[in-house]
């Protein structure tokens, strides 16, 4: 029964990434997103500008198109197309593994496994079917959000500082997870620092520093733009304030937040005397 359960998970895996596959190769100018990220590897070469004017295109930080270079490079883009969806399928699908075998290990019975597996699968992949589709970040973003979890509560620091980077390599809203965990957890804080020393050089990953430095101040006015769009949606708590008819200047939707983010230390200290930090999921548990 236990092969049984986890062959089913893997069975639509491999069906929903076979199918998307075969999609892509039958329908190649349906790419997504995906020329987004391909146009700002080029240009990043090319020293040209990766940032356009507006709320869309490339809204990532400039790692991004240094690191997407190999997909890029990938001939016929089709196969770049897949093998860029393949890395992120990959990724979620072993972290939903990985959650089963905690939950396993802990609500498990001698001689028996939970349908854990099958069950994350079913609920987590079709919600996960239009980045599949597009090729959004969404989907790898969601895979390393699951491994830091994983991380964070075997206080496996190091790892799980390069996965914070990696987040905010792949979406700058990340910012808020990294600031949450260097806020509560006091272990990390010399490993994240170091990593975004990584994230910054990566950034300048290219024959000329002045244009990478300026690479660098688009990315924050494409940020600081992007973050102010004209079509403001009420399911935004700061877009429902605006259409209020409220104030909603820039340092009180971005400082707001980070205040917030100094708020969990207050509690570090009753955790700990309790064993443990929980920060608000009980992933971090040294005394489990």
């Amino acid at each position: 029964m236990r092969n049984r359960w986890n062959l089913l998970g893997l069975s639509v895996l491999g069906m929903v990434f076979a199918g998307m596959s075969l999609y892509l190769i039958l329908n190649p100018e349906r790419t997504g997103v995906v020329p987004n990220y391909r146009q700002a590897s080029t240009q990043w070469w090319a020293s040209q500008n990766i940032y356009e004017p507006g709320t869309h295109g490339f809204l990532y930080a400039p790692p991004f198109a240094v690191l997407f270079t190999p997909f890029n490079q990938m001939q016929p883009a089709v196969l770049g197309e897949i093998v860029w969806r393949l890395v992120g399928f990959g990724l979620f699908g072993w972290g939903l593994w990985r959650l089963a075998e905690v939950l396993n290990a802990q609500h498990g019975q001698p001689g028996k496994s939970p349908p854990a597996f099958a069950c994350m699968v079913w609920l987590a992949v079709p919600a996960a079917l239009a980045s599949i589709n597009n090729g959004q970040t969404n989907l790898p973003l969601s895979a390393v959000l699951i491994h830091l979890c994983l991380a964070i509560r075997l206080a496996r620091w190091n790892l799980a500082a390069i996965l914070l980077t990696l987040a905010l390599i792949l979406k700058p809203i990340s910012l808020a997870p990294w600031l949450l965990a260097f806020a509560v957890f006091h272990p990390i804080r010399i490993p994240l620092l170091t990593c975004l020393l990584g994230l910054g050089i990566t950034g300048f990953t290219h024959p000329s520093p002045t244009y990478a430095s300026g690479q660098w101040i688009g990315f924050w006015e494409k940020l600081i733009h992007s973050y102010t769009p004209e079509n403001l949606r009420v399911s935004d708590l700061f877009g429902l304030w605006e259409k209020a008819g409220m104030p909603n200047p820039f340092p009180l939707n971005s400082l707001t937040p980070a205040g917030f983010c100094c708020l969990p230390p207050s509690f570090q200290s009753q955790g700990e005397s309790a064993g443990g930090m929980d920060a608000g999921s009980g992933l971090y548990r040294p005394d489990v």
